[in-house]
């Protein structure tokens, strides 16, 4: 159920989008409350040079390219091209980037804005 609460709230079109995230973990602390989203996507054979990650408003944009395989007759390029719609309960500009035994992962803290928010009646 946080798993399914999380996605309704930090993304657009979830779990709809046709090219979804690898896996997505909240980050909560000892209360349950989200800190962080991280994103993980599989990229065997990348290496940091072979991506290029920013933010576009609030669109998260992942492109990158590797040759996987080369020779006299052949090449094989590996591709990714992936783009994820954040609400802006997502602070994207203070994203962590890291790419470790072929796992890219992207921690989205949650926007202060969201974390300050309180319903001072209803909700």
């Amino acid at each position: 159920m946080l798993l399914q609460d999380t996605l309704n709230k930090y993304f657009y079109h979830w779990p709809t989008d046709p090219k979804p995230p690898g896996a997505i973990r909240p980050i909560t602390d000892e209360r349950g409350n989200v800190l962080a989203i991280e994103l993980q996507f599989a990229l065997a054979g990348y290496k940091k040079e072979d991506l290029k990650i920013w933010n576009e408003g609030q669109t998260l944009r992942i492109q990158g390219a590797n040759l996987q395989y080369e020779d006299v007759a052949d090449k094989f390029k590996c591709v990714i091209d992936r783009s994820v719609a954040m609400k802006e309960t997502v602070d994207l500009d203070n994203a962590e980037v890291s790419l470790s035994e072929g796992i890219l992962r992207i921690s989205l803290p949650v926007a202060e804005m969201a974390k300050k928010r309180k319903f001072l009646l209803g909700g």
